[in-house]
């Protein structure tokens, strides 16, 4: 091909001229001649697309000198890059022309075009409009409109004005989906004096040939084609006018492909990405220009090609274009303009997926000598990099330079635009300072603006420089004043099939006052069951429909909240909710009977005659509503074993000045609705129990009052309590006992005088892990979920002079709202860390069964055991560890279960740092259990499992059959563990006295170990004496194959423990001797051998090392023994090691490591019948 270019153009000038002469049958000849020569290659010259742009020549002071740049595309993609190849002329208007060839600087090998430019200089001889053109023959055969026909580009240049025309970019051949009422396209142009563009079709004289049906262009370059009926594969032929307001035109001729229906690729905008669509960068000779393009598409398989047009010479691409990948490709864009690059240059890159669905964007360079805009610091144009809420101040520095290092530069304009694109004066309030600018160069200045509410709206700022020459450069910065819209309503959630589901929705914009709108639209399509209206005008809308029995389950709804400018936000609000279709509620078709109190005969509320008509609603309320009047001569009482229900279509309603009572032991469960109107509701409690709340899904409105029946003893109680009171504590239980805490004989914290002031009243901070002193009472709300720590001395009769003063029953009484049970679950969570004692509270006026809160509703907490505070162990009370799944206590004279009580606060234990959680839910009552001790008298029977119970007393409360200062529990288990594991509770130490078991400095309330073998030892703890004689009463059950021994190391006596049975042991302690009130003073160990209550003289001997690191040690062995026997054992009682005959006045030594590894060993002595065994740990 190449080796017959010269023919072949000189041969089409010929024609050409042949043809104007009217030449006809020479050039017929002419045709014929080179037929076959010619056939081949003929198609190469076929028409794709042209456009001719033009600037002023600045070194020309006449302004007549033009430089035209003329682009097109031909048919052949195989034509190198940088290769020259069809020519053609370009008429200048004034009846001159000029021969010209282009320069391949892009092709497409798929689509099999090429796309090159050229570059004239003509001096015209006058001013005034000329049209210069190009034309010829013959554009593609097949299209379905133009086709082969005859094609011409023409452009008008201004001679004299200084304008210069715009430039645009396009693919010779743009695809567009088939199928679209509104295919869309947005020609990329752009103006290098900044002028407002407007486009328009071209006209059949301006680029012969028609416009294909449906094809229309807006004046912002927005093109629309109606693809409906169009089939893949078709070609379209178009052309466009982009007009300056300076009277410039170009024309852009190019050809519409139709490709099948797919999600195009898109461009990935943003930081160290792909620039904005329609960015101009203002550039002088010698500036660099660098950037990233990146397109993707998420279709799966997808193949996306990157192509370029318009690149300027001497720009590179890496890698080059076009570029095809799978799902993302990108691109390096470099360029730094010289001397001779001055003008503007429109890149357009193209994004085609393998189906021919495309998108694109355009970036335009503007290179000139005159003065720029310095970016940063002044905001890129093109970019809203100031979106603003209205009452925000905008400022930012606007900064301009000269290329010239000579020469000085001045922002000396700067104005608002409107929203159609005109200049208007500048903002009300926005300025620039200094203005105009110091003569410099660079020079700069603060634009500062505070926004009010009116100045809603895209609101631009053009600042305009100016050099000592008078050429000048505009920068147009982007704001956005604007609120981002929220919605206010609450949405409708649930409805039942074949019921009118109506959500009216309220988008909150203060915007729209001032011309803006909110719309909301579905994000992702709505269930066919349902219509969305909206008003964008005013914000709202209004979902509707009806559902049908296919309907039911939930439907997640998204609506996206667009207000007029969402496309500017990082992402667009969105108004999420579920709506669920249930089979719907009986209620709304069943019919409702209505019952009226009028207490007639007595409170019973079954008593017929207590109702009017005579008939009671029993009860099991079934679609019925009881309605308490006042004025009745009795109100209605739910006695011991009236448990009522409400079911869900049902209502009970205590009118004002009425009540409704609950005695203990009655359960009220509501499925409906419980409406105190104004009376009284009270949830009775005495020593014979407590009337509950069982598991419901009603609602409870208005207060109740509840009752917390505390048995006689000067205790503290750690109460809970089910109500959120409206009223102070001093209006709530501080009516039914005293609470200390001043000496303010004037009471104003609220707390009763005493003498002294000590506090009686304490809650429990969880995060400071502390008992917080009650500020005051008489402006501190009682709150559900909080742990209060008081101490009960009885009702207020109590004399508070006198610390000796008898104690007496007392309930306490609360009034507030029912919180946790209209929630219906009550969630308590908290961030500690690992194994930290957490106090948590009854949120119900239920019991609750521990196993199950700890077992389906904890996070990170401890699932075996919870702990109480037992106010009727000890002086004060202390704390107990319940194991939640069986219910037994680490001590036995507690009454405490696996069943959390109603009024009452427990703790648990994490498992590890972090956030900890515990879930109580309706199912989680237990309203079925009788209360404990805490509260009543109990009947529950001590447990008969393997087990060892130690309990520690005062040796006169024994006597007297008082109870215990504390106890624990040691369980015996085949497959048990004698390391700690989550089968042992930690203790939680008591105001008093404790006892424990210490594993490895860890103690213990109830411990779970294996069963106990021969020279095993299990250390104890008690600690925090306050008197001085006390009694450890040891309680053994089917202790099998050794012997329990408690030994007091002080006193050097060891004690018999029973296989099964009782054995106290007595013993004082002395406050002056460490030794005697030492925590480590008592073990158990376990022998099959006697130990004697006389001195063990074996317990004298002194082993060392201990740890040993060899597995060395050494025995010191006192004068008077002379036939020392040692045994060593491992944990599991086998003996290793055994030498007899040792005598006194020896230093022993014992070297184990030949058969002995690292761990616990047990070295058992023995000397005249009698036997110590120490734990050995070789390490």
């Amino acid at each position: 091909m190449k080796s017959f270019k010269p023919f072949l153009v000189s041969l089409h000038v010929l024609c050409k001229k042949i043809m104007t002469h009217n030449f006809k049958s020479l050039f017929i000849v002419l045709l014929t001649f080179s037929g076959m020569l010619f056939s081949q290659y003929a198609e190469a010259s076929h028409f794709r697309h042209a456009t001719i742009s033009w600037q002023v020549v600045d070194s020309d002071p006449t302004g007549r000198t033009i430089e035209f740049r003329i682009t097109q595309a031909w048919r052949e993609g195989k034509v190198p890059i940088g290769s020259t190849y069809t020519g053609d002329y370009l008429y200048f208007g004034d009846g001159n022309s000029q021969y010209f060839e282009v320069v391949a600087t892009a092709n497409n090998a798929s689509e099999d075009w090429y796309f090159g430019e050229a570059t004239i200089t003509y001096t015209y001889a006058n001013t005034g409009d000329f049209t210069a053109y190009t034309s010829s023959c013959c554009k593609i055969y097949g299209m379905v409109n133009n086709s082969s026909a005859s094609w011409r580009t023409e452009t008008i240049v201004n001679i004299g004005s200084g304008n210069n025309s715009p430039v645009t970019t396009m693919a010779p051949i743009i695809n567009m989906q088939t199928g679209l009422a509104n295919a869309i396209f947005q020609i990329p142009a752009s103006d290098p004096d900044g002028d407002a563009l407007t486009f328009r079709l071209a006209t059949y004289s301006e680029f012969l040939g028609s416009q294909p049906p449906g094809f229309a262009v807006s004046p912002t370059g927005l093109i629309t084609f109606n693809t409906t009926g169009t089939s893949v594969g078709q070609l379209y032929n178009a052309a466009i006018v982009v007009e300056d307001s300076n009277g410039a035109l170009v024309m852009n001729d190019f050809i519409i492909k139709i490709t099948g229906q797919s999600s195009p690729p898109v461009f990935v905008y943003g930081t160290n990405e792909t620039p904005p669509n329609g960015i101009v960068y203002q550039l002088s000779p010698g500036d660099p220009a660098q950037f990233i393009v990146r397109a993707t598409d998420t279709d799966p398989g997808a193949v996306v090609t990157l192509q370029a047009l318009g690149l300027p010479p001497g720009a590179t691409v890496n890698p080059a274009l076009p570029v095809s990948g799978n799902g993302t490709v990108s691109t390096s864009f470099s360029w730094t303009p010289a001397a001779n690059n001055l003008g503007t240059n429109v890149i357009n890159f193209i994004a085609t997926d393998e189906i021919g669905a495309q998108t694109s964007t355009s970036i335009s360079i503007n290179v000139s000598l005159n003065p720029v805009f310095d970016v940063p610091p002044t905001p890129a144009e093109a970019t809203h990099d100031y979106v603003v809420s209205p009452g925000t101040l905008i400022t930012y520095t606007v900064q301009a330079s000269d290329p010239d290092p000579n020469d000085v530069v001045q922002i000396v304009d700067v104005t608002g635009k409107n929203m159609i694109g005109n200049p208007i004066p500048l903002y009300a309030g926005a300025s620039l300072n200094p203005f105009p600018t110091v003569a410099d160069n660079p020079t700069s200045g603060t634009f500062s603006w505070p926004t009010q509410a009116s100045d809603w709206g895209h609101k631009h700022a053009i600042f305009t420089a100016r050099d000592s020459y008078g050429d000048e450069a505009t920068h147009e910065v982007s704001h956005l004043i604007n609120t981002v819209p929220s919605v206010s309503s609450t949405p409708v959630t649930e409805v039942g099939v074949n019921q009118t589901y109506t959500y009216n929705i309220v988008a909150n914009d203060p915007d729209i006052a001032f011309g803006d709108t909110v719309d909301l639209v579905p994000s992702t399509p709505l269930p066919t069951w349902l219509t969305l209206t909206t008003d964008p005008a005013t914000g709202t809308a209004v979902l509707t429909g009806t559902p049908g029995n296919s309907d039911l389950g939930p439907f997640n709804i998204s609506l996206l909240v667009e207000d007029t400018n969402h496309h500017y936000y990082p992402s667009i609000p969105t108004h999420d909710f579920t709506i669920t279709v249930t089979q719907g509620s009986p209620c709304t078709s069943g019919i409702i009977n209505y019952f009226y109190w009028i207490g007639a005969v007595n409170s019973d509320w079954t008593e017929a005659a207590n109702y009017l008509f005579g008939f009671a609603p029993g009860l099991s309320l079934n679609s019925i509503y009881v309605i308490i009047n006042d004025g009745s001569a009795n109100y209605p009482i739910l006695m011991n074993g009236q448990n009522l229900y409400i079911d869900e279509c049902s209502k009970v309603t205590v009118q004002a000045g009425t009540s409704l009572t609950v005695n203990p032991n009655a359960v009220v469960t509501n499925d409906g609705v419980l409406d105190n109107a104004g009376g009284t509701i009270t949830f009775e409690s005495d020593a014979t129990g407590s009337a509950y709340i069982g598991s419901g899904t009603g609602t409870y409105n208005g207060d109740f009052t509840i009752e917390r029946y505390i048995p006689s003893k000067r205790a503290y109680r750690q109460l809970a309590s089910p109500v959120n009171t409206s009223t102070p504590i001093s209006s709530n239980w501080q009516m039914d006992t005293h609470i200390t805490g001043s000496t303010d004989v004037n009471n104003q914290l609220g707390f009763d005088y005493t003498n002294t002031g000590n506090p009686s009243m304490y809650i429990f901070d969880n995060v400071a892990n502390n008992y917080i002193q009650m500020a005051n009472t008489n402006a501190t709300n009682i709150n559900t979920g909080t742990v209060y720590h008081t101490l009960v001395r009885g009702d207020r009769t109590t004399d508070l002079t006198n610390n000796n003063a008898p104690s007496s029953e007392t309930t306490l009484r609360a009034t507030g709202e029912l919180t946790a049970e209209n929630d219906g679950t009550s969630v308590f969570s908290i961030n500690l860390n690992a194994s930290q004692f957490v106090a948590f509270a009854n949120p119900f006026q239920a019991p609750i069964n521990m196993n199950t809160v700890l077992t389906t509703g904890a996070t990170n907490i401890s699932t075996i055991y919870y702990w109480i505070w037992d106010p009727t162990l000890g002086y004060r009370g202390a704390y107990t560890a319940i194991n939640a799944s069986t219910g037994v206590a680490s001590t036995n004279e507690s009454d405490a279960n696996q069943f959390l009580q109603a009024g009452q606060s427990g703790w648990v234990n994490t498992d590890g740092a972090g956030q900890s959680s515990l879930s109580f839910t309706q199912a989680s009552k237990a309203t079925s259990e009788s209360e404990t001790l805490v509260f009543k008298t109990s009947n529950k029977k001590a447990s008969k499992i393997s087990q060892l119970r130690l309990s520690l007393y005062e040796t006169s409360a024994l006597a007297a059959n008082k109870s215990k200062t504390d106890g624990m529990l040691i369980l015996f288990n085949d497959q048990g563990t004698n390391a700690i594991d989550a089968n042992d509770a930690p203790k939680l130490t008591n105001l008093d006295e404790n006892i424990a078991t210490n594993n490895d400095g860890v103690l213990l309330s109830i411990e779970n170990r294996a069963a106990p073998m021969d020279a095993e030892e299990i250390q104890l703890e008690i600690n925090t004496y306050r008197t001085t004689n006390y009694t450890i009463v040891l309680e053994a059950s089917e202790i099998k194959g050794t012997t329990a021994h408690l030994v007091d190391n002080y006193t050097n006596v060891s004690t018999k423990i029973p296989e099964t049975g009782t054995v106290n042991y007595d013993y004082t302690v002395d406050f002056d001797n460490p030794n005697s009130v030492a925590g480590d003073r008592f073990k158990i160990i376990f022998s099959s051998a006697l130990l004697s209550t006389e001195t063990n003289v074996a317990e004298q001997i002194i082993m060392y090392p201990n740890p040993s690191k060899t597995g060395k040690f050494y025995l010191n062995i006192p004068a008077d023994i002379n036939d020392l026997e040692v045994t060593i054992y491992n944990v599991q009682g086998a003996k290793l090691y055994s030498k007899s005959g040792l005598k006194s006045g020896n230093k022993i030594s014992i070297n184990t490591r030949s058969f002995l590894s690292q761990g616990i060993y047990f070295v058992k002595m023995s000397s005249k019948g009698r036997t110590t065994t120490k734990k050995l740990n070789i390490n």
